[in-house]
């Protein structure tokens, strides 16, 4: 497993080569629910996977093809354990991967 990871302090998004744009999940640590956001430059077919620290895949979220500009994933952290997870973002081939964290 590889992750791509930014791990410098204030950073709250990443950018891939082919121009895709990862934000941090909102609000982070959360319980409920939180929100995903990434921008396209162009068209393309998208997929999110979150994992667990052991890279076990806990969701896969096949968002299908999703057309240029700014979308939204919302997670529901009722259905998952505290702890930490990491998220990626597949986009042609790329993957841009952050961290969240589900309190209580």
């Amino acid at each position: 497993v590889r992750l791509n990871m930014n791990t410098a302090a204030g950073i709250n998004s990443i950018t891939a080569s082919n121009g895709v744009k990862l934000f941090q999940n909102e609000p982070n640590p959360f319980n409920e629910s939180s929100t995903i956001s990434y921008l396209l430059p162009k068209e393309a077919s998208v997929s999110l996977n979150i994992s667990d620290v052991l890279g076990r895949t806990i969701m896969n979220i096949d968002q299908g093809d999703k057309s240029a500009g700014m979308h939204n994933i919302s997670i529901d952290g009722k259905s998952l354990a505290k702890g930490v997870y990491f998220y990626t973002l597949t986009v042609e081939g790329q993957s841009l991967t952050k961290k969240m964290v589900i309190t209580e």
